[in-house]
């Protein structure tokens, strides 16, 4: 498919894959990144959709968060967790009041996810599933802003670490 020769999803997985730019992509890395946009058969449609589309930032404080959803009615970004990296933030408005949750596994146990659940799936939600049962199918819909991953791996790694502007 189109997607796979798609040099915005390239620049994003090498992105997802490399942060913050290791000399070398780890199995852990690979890891993260079926866990975050897997299965595999799945991850370069997933990394089109919630990566290149509309919504992900990557890494994004709390803070700046906060400010860029202070405004909206009801938006959701999807961002980087820097408390356990095998999940991500999911941070919303509900008009101009913005919260933050993970796909963590104590979601399977709630309605709408009881029924999808399977003993083979990773222990928390997928991230596409998540997104759209808990966000867009109730009329929350991504922040217009996308990840500038390009820019991002053109960057030299220290003035990008040291930058106080988000790359989105």
């Amino acid at each position: 498919p189109e997607y796979r020769t798609n040099s915005q999803v390239k620049d994003s997985l090498l992105y997802l894959l490399n942060y913050p730019r290791a000399p070398h992509i780890t199995p852990f890395r690979l890891d993260l990144l079926l866990r975050w946009f897997g299965p595999w058969s799945s991850v370069f449609q997933n990394v089109r959709n919630l990566v290149v589309g509309e919504g992900f930032v990557g890494m994004c404080s709390r803070s700046i968060v906060n400010q860029l959803l202070s405004d909206t009615k009801q938006n959701v970004l999807i961002r980087f967790n820097r408390r356990d990296p095998y999940l991500l933030v999911f941070s919303y408005s509900n008009n101009g009041i913005v919260r933050h949750m993970t796909n963590d596994e104590s979601f399977w146990s709630k309605s709408p996810f009881r029924s999808l659940r399977n003993e083979e799936e990773l222990p928390h939600v997928p991230v596409f599933q998540f997104l759209k049962r808990i966000f867009t199918d109730q009329g929350c819909y991504p922040v217009p802003y996308s990840l500038m991953s390009r820019a991002i791996l053109e960057t030299p790694i220290q003035e990008y670490l040291l930058s106080s502007s988000p790359a989105f």
